[in-house]
């Protein structure tokens, strides 16, 4: 083999090298960027989501508030007819979305609803979860999303206690079909292969495309790997976590 010949050789090598070297590096550079863009676009999606679901209790949060200082504003004349109300009751509902917006009586248990409802005879309002929220803790209070009795459709209760005549009167309290806010998250893109989906602290599933799973499904059913996802998730402001669903890496 001439000298030549040799030094050709060892040229080739090193350049195959460099560019073998080159393409592994920009492979693994092309695989960081995409990684780093998907993660990108799930914080957005989540941020997204979070900044929908926060206006939508701000707005509903307040409705009630500013009905409720109304309420307290009339003193002993609101406890001597709470009945009075009813119609302004119709009027805060139809403003702000609420399918139902009533009160609860704590003299003498009485319910008034902003429209007429079927209840039990011997319905008595005070043994209500809703109310007893409401009665153990000051300023607006929302219930965990619930099937609504009547409608079948998922609802969630805001309510607040009501202080007339420096007393207690009793709760006022409306009721949220979550329909709406359901339609808004489920619209937000989350890529061609992904879906949005909203859970509770605990994991249990509130929002998904498939209603099967919504409150009666916890993340962890879907698959038990993830026990230490809502841990890890409450342990960050906002980010992004890896993890491993039926063996596939997420």
């Amino acid at each position: 083999m001439s000298l030549k010949f040799k030094i050709i050789v060892t040229a080739l090598a090193v350049f195959l090298a460099i560019v073998t070297t080159l393409v592994v590096r920009s492979y693994f550079y092309t695989q960081t960027i995409a990684t780093h863009m998907i993660e990108n676009q799930q914080v957005d999606v989540s941020r997204e989501i979070a900044s929908l679901i926060d206006l939508w209790a701000d707005a509903k949060k307040n409705a009630i508030s500013a009905e409720t200082r109304r309420l307290e504003s009339k003193g002993a004349a609101f406890n001597d007819d709470p009945e009075a109300n009813t119609v302004d009751y119709a009027l805060v509902a139809d403003a702000n979305a609420f399918d139902l917006v009533y009160f609860g009586g704590d003299i003498d248990g009485k319910f008034w609803p902003s429209k007429p409802v079927q209840l039990p005879d011997d319905y008595d309002p005070r043994g209500r979860p809703w109310y007893q929220l409401a009665r153990g803790n000051r300023g607006v209070q929302f219930t965990e999303p619930y099937i609504d009795m009547i409608t079948g459709g998922l609802v969630v209760s805001i309510v607040q206690q009501v202080n007339a005549d420096g007393g207690f009167s009793g709760v006022l309290g409306s009721d949220i079909p979550l329909k709406s806010i359901i339609e808004k998250v489920m619209n937000i893109g989350a890529g061609t292969a992904g879906r949005p989906f909203v859970t509770d602290n605990n994991g249990k599933i509130l929002i998904h495309d498939n209603s099967e799973l919504v409150l009666k499904k916890n993340i962890t059913d879907i698959d038990p790997s993830l026990s230490g996802v809502m841990s890890e998730i409450s342990s960050k402001d906002n980010g992004v976590i890896e993890c491993t669903v039926d063996g596939k890496d997420m």
